[in-house]
């Protein structure tokens, strides 16, 4: 949605050459742009997703969160969606719509009813939203239901595909507990 206004080719060619037409189109050029750009923020903004720091900050104070001095804007986006998507009252079919769109479906969930246990794995590259994650599921379950929460790790099918001389670049605790690309 980037735009570059150039206000003298709304003009006659004639008037646009007259040095004074030419000077305040100069002129008013980068005040319409500016405009333009403000209104780009303004609709971005409407959004979770293209949110900017303005947006953010407007948002965390609406819903009263306090950013952590390390957060990237994504995280502060995360963030905020959690906490807007934390509706109650749920069924087990929204709980899984919200985790999916918080953690990009990177997370597994078994309910087991007999036990009245909800078991969720929240995978490696969720791992900064991992607190998000656990505080959304505290703010929404029932206190009947005890929530088992932890990070899905790498198992042995992930690995397949590499050769040993590959993974003896990593420690046992890297390979289990970090994001190992397919590179």
């Amino acid at each position: 949605m980037q735009r570059e206004v150039n206000l003298l080719d709304y003009l006659l060619p004639l008037i646009a050459q007259t040095d004074e037409f030419a000077a305040i189109g100069a002129a008013e050029n980068e005040q319409v742009n500016n405009l333009w750009t403000a209104h780009k923020n303004v609709y971005n903004n409407q959004f979770i997703a293209t949110l900017d720091e303005n947006g953010c900050e407007r948002w965390e104070k609406i819903l009263e969160i306090t950013p952590m001095g390390t957060d990237t804007l994504e995280d502060r986006r995360f963030r905020i969606a959690a906490r807007i998507n934390a509706d109650i009252p749920y069924t087990y079919k929204q709980l899984q719509n919200m985790l999916a769109s918080l953690c990009n479906d990177d997370y597994t969930m078994e309910l087991q009813n007999e036990d009245y246990k909800l078991i969720v794995r929240v995978a490696l590259s969720a791992q900064r939203q991992y607190s998000e994650v656990e505080k959304l599921l505290k703010r929404v379950l029932p206190a009947n239901l005890v929530l088992d929460l932890s990070l899905l790790y790498n198992q042995y099918q992930a690995l397949t595909s590499k050769t040993h001389a590959q993974l003896n670049a990593y420690t046992h605790e890297q390979l289990r507990s970090e994001v190992i690309s397919n590179g």
